[in-house]
């Protein structure tokens, strides 16, 4: 997986004209993540880039691998919405977070 991948940002600067897409949804399971777990991931880029410069999205596509396992369209759906829901959580995250400032 790419979880770990956010840490880059506390070195790298993003350059100013760019937004990131990171995958908050694993394409390669069947499993549908919790949407606090979709909103933590979100958050670890929100709070080194900024909100206005981060976008959900899957890890990759849904049918990437030759051969290998397509994952169910209903269990596709249920993920995305998990990735919906998980970006209102972050976005509620967000408030919070600068009410206490």
């Amino acid at each position: 997986g790419h979880g770990h991948e956010w840490e880059v940002f506390q070195q790298v600067s993003l350059p100013a004209d760019k937004v990131l897409m990171p995958g908050v949804l694993d394409t390669t399971t069947s499993h549908i993540e919790h949407p606090r777990l979709v909103a933590q991931r979100l958050m670890n880029y929100i709070r080194l880039v900024g909100v206005d410069r981060v976008m959900a999205s899957t890890d990759c596509g849904f049918s990437t691998a030759a051969g290998a396992m397509n994952i169910p369209t209903d269990i596709v759906y249920a993920k995305l919405q998990a990735m919906v829901k998980g970006a209102r959580v972050a976005e509620e995250m967000v408030k919070e977070e600068r009410e206490k400032i």
